[in-house]
């Protein structure tokens, strides 16, 4: 989604829900729009801290939590302790590599992709789920086979 677009929502879902739409969700939106990538919060601090001097690292934290409980935002667990960021909430599976701990989209967005009942037998309400491949990046995997030689 565009980050024309993503701004769209964001105002749409901010004015829906009663949430102010302050400048710092704004820039934090955008900043995460215009990434190819899936951030940590700390690197969309490093990103806004030129543009934002007064906007803190906790602030960041706290949007993008904000964002995730609006469905604004996916929240991608990397495995290491640090959270990912997507700005594509559509289901869609991820790569991580467990070397690096680089996150990417896998580019088959079948894969995966289930029709889970709404709510289990014994009454559990499904209302998401994500799917995650780990395994090692081509950059990964060639460092480790250079090193090796």
């Amino acid at each position: 989604m565009s980050e024309e677009k993503k701004q769209q929502q964001l105002k749409e879902v901010c004015r829906s829900r009663g949430v102010s739409l302050t400048p710092q969700r704004r820039a934090i939106m955008r900043a995460l729009a215009v990434r190819g990538d899936h951030p940590t919060a700390d690197q969309l601090y490093d990103d806004l801290s030129c543009q934002m001097p007064g906007m803190s690292r906790t602030t960041v934290y706290r949007v993008l939590e904000t964002f995730v409980k609006l469905g604004l935002v996916r929240k991608v667990d990397s495995r290491a302790s640090k959270a990912h960021f997507d700005a594509d909430v559509t289901l869609h599976p991820h790569l991580v590599c467990l070397d690096c701990g680089k996150v990417c989209d896998f580019e088959d967005r079948d894969f995966g992709v289930l029709k889970p009942p709404a709510m289990t037998d014994d009454g559990f309400q499904i209302v998401d789920y994500a799917v995650t491949l780990v395994g090692y990046c081509r950059q990964c995997r060639h460092h480790e086979k250079a090193s090796s030689d």
